[in-house]
């Protein structure tokens, strides 16, 4: 039986430079098929090629083979252009990463919708509507027909991301398609609109018997709705295999990095990398002991060691025993009082924050928090539960609140879940680093505060700004001859470096992370983490980790607090929150969470 796609040696180029090399694969009818590899490898420009949407200056050479309704082979890359409009219509569906990039921000939804059903059906205008209903209906978006009237009418900026995201959903099937591409289409989402997702999708391809290309930097979401994978590299395929055999007997060396990174080997969290560090070590004293020690025959001690009779313990080792289990306790006790003691850099208490200037409604009611000197504080929940909203609040970006917000330091910084639209693109690096200082002026050191030394105010000198602007680029770990470049001459990973770079330069103790990683694949996202991670004990650094992936809040934070309809629900430590979560809402939001 011949397959559903094949690509056969397909290589993209752009002008003279090829950045995919020989990309071959096949699809069968109604399979899941997921292309994982981390950014600049090749998944999604292979993927453009199939559907000829290459980017200015792009070209494919090799054979993409598509087995049409009507049983017939056909190359789509040497189709023309209005033969591949009407099978990327009727029998190719897509789902980009970002729908309100993807999303007409002047039409209606209907408008849309319908567009599909106009261009390649002569439906009449009232069955089209009928069709459209329907579709909302299928992917979760209405449950009666008055609710899928009154959204049909409605622009993508008055939905939520995963409402617009079912949108994308219900534009690509509507037509019933062979093949759904779908680009990273549950990146952004948190945990549970991600599992809805997931269940949509999951439930249509079966229904239709559509097969499905799921391109994702998030290995968890492939396990969970892949058959086989297929994994990249450098523009390369290097492993393609069953889902099993890739997570449990990877073959070639980047997928065993991939892996690793995926499933967060090495700790992050100080408790985590002691307790790493003693496992390690008692192993090895264990592995040590083995070799060394060699028990002689009817159980009589060696000569470097008198065991006590019947095998009890001698009064000295119970001594030892008993002294260390003290120094212990001591400790712990004067790890606990250091604790308490500590100096918190945030009181959040009773704060509602509103976007009305009547404040009648709040987004956020009646939140209260704390996070303590070197504190890494996790804020997880759905998307629109307020999270972000809070955030701005306490970093000055919206006054309209009530309640009391004080920090021990003048201007807490936040850094953006995209560096590319949250950055100046006309702008180079150094100017970019330069701007917050111009903006701020240098205050006394706490050093000279604490003899009672207090001087004047005055502005950063050029010498100042670009000596701060040369030790942020290297505590991110960027070249110097990076502040000469401009945002798009960066990858995603160094895009995210430098806004970090930028919340360092004003010297400040509290950073506000809104989703730091979630843009980018595993590997580059465990390189941010761990560089957060360093530079929060080099600058004695705390953090608001905001984040919808769970198993990065548990392996970076302290604590977290779990946000619902505007209100913490719970708080705690993160480990036993995530482990052992005691509020319903918690429950449900730890039970979505993709396991690897």
């Amino acid at each position: 039986m011949p397959h559903l796609l094949e690509l056969k040696d397909v290589s993209v180029s752009f002008g003279k430079k090829e950045v995919t090399h020989g990309v071959s694969l096949t699809l069968d009818e109604g399979e899941v098929l997921g292309i994982v590899g981390e950014s600049g490898s090749g998944k999604s420009v292979s993927m453009h090629a199939v559907t000829r949407l290459l980017a200015q200056g792009g070209s494919a050479k090799g054979k993409v083979l598509f087995n049409t309704k009507n049983g017939e082979m056909i190359d789509l890359l040497s189709i023309s252009d209005k033969e591949m409009r009407v099978h990327r219509g009727t029998e190719i569906g897509i789902i980009f990463q970002e729908p309100m990039t993807s999303l007409n921000p002047v039409l209606t939804i209907g408008n849309q919708l319908s567009e599909m059903l106009v261009l390649h059906t002569e439906m009449e205008k009232e069955k089209i509507k009928q069709r459209c209903l329907e579709m909302l209906n299928e992917v979760g978006l209405v449950k009666s027909e008055e609710a899928g009237e009154e959204l049909l009418k409605k622009y993508p900026y008055q939905l939520s991301g995963g409402e617009r995201q079912r949108v994308m959903l219900a534009i690509a099937m509507i037509l019933k398609p062979r093949l759904i591409i779908a680009d990273e289409p549950t990146t952004a989402l948190d945990v549970t609109i991600q599992d809805k997702i997931l269940t949509i999708m999951e439930e249509l391809s079966k229904e239709y018997g559509t097969a499905i290309i799921f391109i994702s930097h998030d290995l968890g979401v492939i396990k969970r709705i892949a058959k086989r994978v297929v994994v990249m590299y450098k523009g390369k395929v290097v492993e393609t295999d069953t889902i099993e055999n890739i997570f449990e007997r990877p073959k070639q060396e980047y997928t065993k990095l991939l892996l690793k990174a995926a499933l967060h080997a090495d700790p992050l969290k100080a408790k985590d990398k002691e307790k790493a560090a003693k496992d390690k070590d008692k192993a090895s004293k264990n592995d040590k002991a083995s070799k060394n020690d060699k028990a002689p025959k009817n159980g009589k001690a060696s000569k470097n060691g008198k065991a006590s009779k019947n095998g009890k313990a001698s009064k000295s080792d119970k001594a030892a025993k008993n002294g260390n289990e003290a120094a212990d306790n001591k400790a712990d006790s004067n790890v606990q009082n250091e604790s308490e003691n500590e100096q918190a850099v945030l009181t959040v208490k009773d704060v509602s924050v509103f976007y009305d200037k009547k404040k009648e409604k709040p987004i956020v009611k009646n939140a209260s928090l704390t996070v303590k000197r070197g504190e890494i504080l996790g804020i997880v929940g759905e998307s629109g539960c307020g999270k972000s909203t809070l955030v701005k609040a306490i970093v000055g970006l919206n006054k309209l609140y009530d309640g009391e917000i004080s920090t021990s330091c003048r201007h807490p910084q936040m850094v953006f879940q995209d560096p590319y639209a949250s950055l100046n693109p006309s702008k180079k690096i150094e100017w970019l680093l330069m701007e917050p200082m111009r903006l701020h002026m240098v205050h006394t050191p706490k050093e000279l505060l604490a003899q009672g030394i207090h001087l004047k105010a005055r502005k950063y000198t050029r010498e100042e700004m670009k000596k701060k602007v040369n030790e942020s680029l290297e505590a991110v770990g960027l070249p110097l001859e990076y502040a000469d470049r401009y945002p798009n001459e960066l990858s995603g990973g160094e895009r995210q470096r430098v806004a970090i770079a930028m919340s360092l330069v004003l010297g400040q103790e509290l950073i506000v992370l809104d989703e730091p990683v979630s843009a980018l694949d595993v590997t580059v996202e465990e390189k941010v983490l761990k560089l957060l991670v360093s530079l929060k004990e080099k600058y004695s650094l705390s953090y608001i980790f905001i984040s919808h992936d769970i198993n990065v809040v548990k392996r970076l934070c302290d604590n977290v607090c779990v946000m619902h309809n505007g209100k913490i629900v719970e708080r705690g430590d993160a480990d036993e929150v995530v482990d052992n979560p005691k509020d319903d809402y918690t429950k449900k939001l730890m039970s979505a969470v993709p396991k690897l």
